[in-house]
């Protein structure tokens, strides 16, 4: 007799791992727990036309948040492997997560690798995939306008991927939906605006990095537009595996 049950969604985590060692698991457990309590229902993306009446807003807005900023380059940054706490994933864990991710990582060898962990959208363990990792960073981007949605890590990037195919003569390719920026298809952005690093208020998948720097006070969400986007200062990327990195002289194709 043939069962009728419908395979789980497959999710995934990716983590850096530096000589035997995971970098930031809290804040991928974190991310691996709102996964598997998803509400695909959770917001509702605003519409903004560009007006100058709206960039004077921008800017009222702006100076209304002024943090100490000092130099916010990954160089001066401490990146190396943070003590999170045992107690708090271990409780994390138990709540949500049906395994103990520090039990499952078991890199085989040394150097940066990429630990690709995939989990099922009920928090349970199907495997880890490891390889060898070489930083690629986009240093120009093709504005792709296209409807979708990712707000969970799929292991299915179908339409990630078709995106990412129409980045043309660019090395990728940045999603807009109502004139507002989202993410790059690998990676979170950032942009240099009225002296403050703001990103996307509503981006695609919320990163781990991007997370750790929110929390640090060194990012500020915000709706940034397309024309925001293009008159920046400077852009940033930021991911699990490249953390943040500045680019200067970005390209922005249109």
């Amino acid at each position: 007799m043939m069962s009728c049950m419908k395979k789980p969604i497959l999710l995934f985590e990716t983590i850096r791992v530096i000589d035997f060692i995971a970098q930031n698991l809290d804040f991928h457990i974190l991310r691996m727990q709102r996964a598997i309590n998803f509400n695909k229902n959770k917001f509702t993306i605003p519409n903004f036309k560009k007006t100058s009446k709206f960039d004077a807003k921008i800017r009222e807005n702006l100076q209304i948040f002024r943090p100490n900023f000092y130099d916010f380059t990954a160089k001066n940054l401490d990146f190396k492997t943070e003590q999170n706490s045992n107690q708090i994933s271990t409780v994390l864990m138990q709540n949500r997560l049906k395994f103990n991710l520090r039990d499952v990582l078991k890199p085989p060898r040394n150097g940066l690798l990429a630990a690709k962990l995939i989990y099922t959208e009920f928090g349970e363990f199907v495997r880890v995939e490891y390889k060898d990792y070489v930083p690629k960073i986009p240093r120009s981007f093709t504005l792709v306008r296209q409807n979708g949605r990712y707000e969970r890590k799929y292991l299915e990037r179908g339409w990630i991927d078709a995106v990412f195919a129409m980045h043309g003569v660019c090395d990728d390719a940045i999603i807009v939906q109502n004139n507002l920026v989202r993410d790059s298809t690998r990676a979170n952005v950032a942009v240099f605006y009225e002296d403050l690093w703001l990103t996307p208020a509503h981006p695609l998948l919320a990163g781990t990095t991007r997370e750790r720097y929110l929390k640090m006070g060194l990012l500020r969400e915000f709706d940034i537009t397309t024309q925001m986007l293009k008159s920046a200062n400077k852009i940033a990327v930021m991911n699990a595996m490249i953390d943040f990195v500045e680019i200067k002289n970005a390209v922005i194709c249109d």
